[in-house]
């Protein structure tokens, strides 16, 4: 309740509120949000917390004495000045509501000893001992404006002269409008007919996340874990970070790992997990796993403080991980079957490999049942095309042998209800399942929509409590649609007339007329544009196939690819008219053809050195060998027209810039960039070198003959794409290829020649959806 500068009272709120957490490094807890406890039999009240009754704050059974309670806080508050009941925190404002006393001293001596004993009325901590209904309060302040109540406030309070006396009334009767209003306000309040919620509607509330540190929802993980007691929630966001270069400073975002409380409003960094996701609690809840994402490696933070432990090598393309109470860890990298590790550390043990005669592809998503006793998980099939399509498997730990449960569906928990929830089309299903047999006993069944799913890599916002709180982002399916578009360097910008797909690279043909095009999805596959038909023909069907590079004949790409549970680099000529063919078994992503395609020039991951860049031969002994090998990480290896200088890029200096090293004659290098870049290419005829800065593409005049001279970097183009992938430059040098992010609803991107700025609108606060009680909703569902 406000009071207008006009002297009028306004009820702002009635009844109970919804949650909007703060954005504040300390927030004010006198001024709180409505905030969550969380009962055992009876279920969850919301309310906020300074005004908040025992019986809320213990998850009673609520009635109309809650809000007489509530009045009772604000009459106190008006009267003092200060709150009933307050601490530095929520927890302790809750104490405090508990197991202490109003400062009755406060009390202003001219207050009237009825007021006094209203005051007690409503704030007795027993229910029963309380006033039973607001309207009594009104009689009761009535009483007092009226002057009925002389002789009681005689024996309470001392005489005062007539003119405080007229003060004192003065002020009474302005707090008795007031009085008068927040009373009629809970009136109308409690009169008024409840919001329709639906049958099976649960309390709910949404956890904002401050802008400072937005949620990364990484769509192959679920970015959200919660504790297994409901109470903590970890999330991967991240937060801008600045990196000293010389003079001038570098700022980015990094991925971190965070904490949320369910009793504080602030997201606390866990230290120590920059680059960390796909988290995952120990049994216990003292522990934290996750992914660091900066070398590919599985770790382990506890919560109460301290520096993470390396467990083991996983890898950077991971499907996330489960902490079983044998004390053992599961967890799926993309492309093999489910592994274990001791959760102290140790060498990985494979359980499961996929069949690749039965064309599985990948087995994700592990999920550890009660008792260790089996594994649940999401079988991929080189067959499917979303993970809509995939299945439920569970792997018995006695017998070593998977297999399928449920068909159609992804990222499978097992809740303590007795039943296996999993994700499928943007919602949340349930199918009945033994965890003694080990068995399915029902019919799946819908329990929840709008959860933020991917449907090209199986990943599910989503995460549930032992005591029965759900955790999720609200959503749906990830409709993450990139766009491709032409460019020229006067700034105009062109759309392809594609399908709307998630593209992820794009290469002109080295005549121009073709662009090979990357789509990713359950099953990554290969594209072939044709400008001046406007066509668009699928070259690569099963498995996943991505990143295709031209040869310098025009003839062919190449490609690193899974086919066949081979990982590898591949070449299929451009009509698709044969076969792809294995150039040779190397988990790493081919960059460039040398001229006469002599020799590929290829990246390659390794757990102590990182990305490296490796060249192989197709002729000869077809062997590979290093080129860039170091504890930095190379990647993006470019060969010049001449083939004598290798353009890439390395972050030897803290932050990525791009250089070029001569292939022979003691690799000598050059630096290219000034203040940061990546993805260089080089123009047709040699005379002029691209890459990437943010937004901008960058051009360097370049002389190759007889040696390399670099000329200053200009700002060719700012593009102003919500978010630029990959891009290419056409042989003409006039031309350019980008894959960009395309908002339906925002105006048509465009590109900038010679500009800096960039504009855009922000995009709302993205915010955790929390249902308290859920297993009551999910047995329901069944029923």
């Amino acid at each position: 309740m406000k009071i207008t500068p006009e002297g009028n009272a306004k009820v702002l709120d009635f009844g109970l509120a919804k949650v909007a957490a703060a954005d504040a490094a300390e927030p004010d807890v006198s001024h709180s949000p409505t905030v969550t406890t969380f009962g055992t039999l009876h279920g969850v009240i919301l309310g906020t917390a300074a005004y908040m009754s025992p019986e809320q704050a213990r998850g009673r059974p609520i009635d109309r004495r809650t809000d007489v309670w509530a009045f009772g806080c604000l009459l106190y508050e008006m009267l003092t000045g200060r709150r009933a009941f307050h601490g530095d925190t929520a927890s302790d404002i809750i104490v405090a509501i508990l197991d202490r006393e109003p400062d009755w001293g406060r009390l202003p001596e001219s207050t009237p000893a009825g007021v006094r004993n209203l005051l007690r009325r409503c704030l007795r901590k027993e229910p029963g001992q309380r006033l039973h209904d607001i309207a009594d309060a009104r009689i009761e302040i009535e009483e007092v404006l009226a002057g009925r109540s002389v002789a009681a406030e005689t024996a309470d309070v001392p005489a005062r002269s007539r003119r405080a006396g007229r003060a004192a009334a003065i002020s009474w009767a302005l707090v008795g409008l007031a009085i008068g209003a927040t009373i009629a306000g809970l009136l109308v309040a409690r009169s008024a007919p409840p919001v329709p919620t639906g049958p099976r509607a649960s309390p709910h509330f949404d956890i904002v996340i401050p802008e400072t540190t937005p949620i990364v929802s990484v769509p192959s993980n679920s970015c959200a874990a919660l504790s297994p007691d409901g109470t903590l929630l970890v999330f991967t966001g991240s937060r801008e970070v600045t990196v000293k270069h010389g003079l001038a400073d570098d700022v980015s975002r990094q991925t971190q790992l965070f904490l949320r409380r369910f009793d504080r409003f602030d997201c606390v960094p866990i230290e120590g997990t920059k680059n960390g996701f796909a988290p995952f609690f120990s049994p216990d809840g003292q522990w934290i796993g996750y992914l660091d994402g900066s070398n590919g490696r599985l770790k382990k933070v506890p919560l109460r403080g301290g520096a993470p432990v390396t467990l083991c090598d996983a890898s950077s393309d991971f499907r996330s991980a489960s902490w079983g109470d044998d004390d053992r860890i599961y967890f799926a990298p993309a492309t093999t079957g489910i592994r274990v590790v001791s959760s102290e550390g140790g060498i990985p043990e494979d359980l499961t490999v996929p069949d690749r005669e039965r064309s599985e592809k990948t087995h994700r998503f592990p999920h550890v049942l009660p008792g260790s006793r089996g594994v649940l998980f999401t079988l991929g099939s080189s067959k499917i095309t979303t993970y809509d399509d995939a299945s439920v498997a569970l792997l018995s730990l006695e017998t070593g042998k998977y297999r399928v449960l449920v068909e159609g569906g992804t990222h499978p928990r097992y809740v303590p209800t007795g039943h296996i929830v999993y994700a499928r089309a943007g919602g949340l299903l349930a199918v009945p399942f033994d965890v003694k047999t080990l068995e399915v006993t029902g019919t799946p069944y819908q329990v929840l929509d709008g959860v933020v799913t991917s449907d090209g890599f199986g990943g599910a916002h989503f995460s549930v409590s032992e005591n029965g709180t759900l955790v999720y982002l609200p959503g749906g399916p990830e409709h993450y649609h990139a766009g491709v578009y032409l460019l020229d360097r006067n700034g105009e910008v062109q759309p392809l007339p594609l399908p709307s797909r998630t593209y992820a690279t794009a290469r002109f043909s080295p005549d121009g007329r073709r662009i090979a095009l990357s789509v990713f999805g359950a099953n990554a596959s290969i594209w072939i544009y044709e400008l001046a038909r406007q066509t668009v023909t699928r070259l690569t069907t099963d498995w996943d196939n991505y990143g295709a590079i031209w040869s310098r004949t025009g003839n062919s790409v190449t490609f690193p690819s899974n086919r066949g549970g081979i990982e590898g680099l591949w070449r299929m000529p451009a009509d698709g008219n044969s076969p792809a063919e294995l150039l040779l078994e190397a988990p790493g992503n081919a960059t460039s053809w040398s001229s006469g395609d002599r020799l590929l020039a290829y990246s390659e991951y390794s757990a102590s050195t990182g990305d490296d860049i490796w060249v192989w031969a197709p002729d000869g002994d077809r062997r590979s060998s290093p080129l860039l090998e170091s504890p930095f990480r190379e990647s993006d290896g470019t060969f010049s027209p001449n083939d004598r200088w290798l353009a890439y890029v390395s972050d030897e200096s803290g932050r990525e810039q791009v250089y070029a090293r001569r292939v022979s004659g003691g690799g000598e290098r050059r630096q290219i960039s000034v203040d940061g870049g990546h993805s260089p290419r080089w123009g047709s005829d040699g005379r002029e070198l691209f890459y990437r800065k943010g937004s901008a593409l960058i051009v360097v005049p370049v002389t190759m003959e007889p040696d390399l001279v670099l000329g200053k970097p200009r700002n060719l183009l700012e593009t102003q794409f919500s978010d630029v992938g990959d891009y290419d430059v056409a042989p003409d040098g006039q031309h350019f290829v980008a894959i960009a992010s395309r908002d339906e609803e925002s105006a048509s991107p465009s590109a900038t020649s010679g500009s800096t700025s960039r504009s855009g609108a922000a995009s709302p606060l993205p915010a955790f959806r929390v249902i308290v009680n859920w297993f009551e909703e999910l047995r329901r569902g069944g029923s």
